[in-house]
């Protein structure tokens, strides 16, 4: 049995950073393109969660959405706090009518 023979000459992949086909100028269109349609989804999204984001500039817009975030955050931060406070007062209270 004859073994395989294996060839000197090896070919090393390479790689694009843009689909084949695409020019540099094509793809830094498409990424502009994509960036763009990101920043107006986000835009559109904020302007509906934000509490009068409707009628704001995008720079005004995002410092809202930041002091927002930051609003819903500590709510829930309190919520929690207030519901371990009633967890434990609850467990005290079963605790003195099982004894």
């Amino acid at each position: 049995m004859e073994e395989p023979q294996i060839s000197d000459t090896t070919t090393t992949p390479t790689f694009h950073s843009t689909p084949t086909g695409d020019s540099p100028r094509r793809s830094r269109r498409r990424r502009r393109r994509d960036s763009q349609s990101i920043s107006n989804s986000i835009r559109k999204i904020s302007k509906r969660i934000v509490p009068g984001g409707e009628s704001l500039g995008m720079e005004k817009l995002f410092d809202e959405t930041a002091g927002y975030i930051m609003a819903l955050q500590c709510q829930v931060k309190g919520l929690r706090a207030l519901a371990s406070f009633f967890e434990k007062l609850d467990k005290k209270e079963n605790a003195k009518l099982g004894a």
